[in-house]
């Protein structure tokens, strides 16, 4: 219900010629993109970016209406640069040592999932492997591995790599 009355709000607004925020419009793309309408999330997404173009979320989001949508190829193009334009480390102001970037490591892990969503099975396992060599005791990063063992019909292999998972953090 309270998807439905954000969609709701949204449209009574938008039809008494309310400019909306950046933030209200994700908002309102989310809702969408969760009531399976990707396309009118993606135009929101969109309108959105055009008031704040290097939002991260937004971004994010406009990804996962692509994959819903399954335009696969606005999807990759749109992951693999918002991951490319992400450092490794960011230097926190004052701090002395560099601190790993989220975002990148939530770039590469849509990237990777990207290909599995895209039926790329081994492209997206390769991924996942390659993080999980740089992240061994990261759960997610295994939790997401497992999946991918799994949906290639390896329900052993992703067994096992959920127990590593589990053992890291039950």
């Amino acid at each position: 219900v309270l998807i439905d009355d954000a969609v709701a709000e949204y449209e009574w607004l938008g039809s008494n010629g309310v400019d909306l925020p950046d933030y209200a419009l994700k908002a309102a793309g989310d809702a969408y993109v969760y009531l399976e309408h990707p396309e009118k999330g993606r135009e929101l997404y969109l309108q959105a970016l055009q008031k704040s173009p290097g939002d991260f979320e937004t971004r994010i989001s406009l990804f996962y209406a692509h994959i819903e949508e399954e335009d696969y190829r606005n999807a990759y193009a749109l992951i693999d640069a918002l991951r490319e334009e992400q450092p490794l480390w960011n230097q926190p102001g004052g701090a002395r040592q560099p601190a790993p970037n989220t975002y990148r490591l939530d770039a590469e892990t849509a990237a990777a999932l990207a290909r599995v969503f895209g039926n790329d099975y081994a492209e997206g396992q390769a991924r996942f492997e390659r993080m999980h060599e740089m992240a061994p005791r990261n759960p997610n990063l295994i939790r997401e591995l497992g999946n991918v063992y799994s949906v290639r019909g390896w329900p052993r292999r992703a067994q096992e790599t959920y127990r590593l998972g589990l053992a890291i953090e039950p």
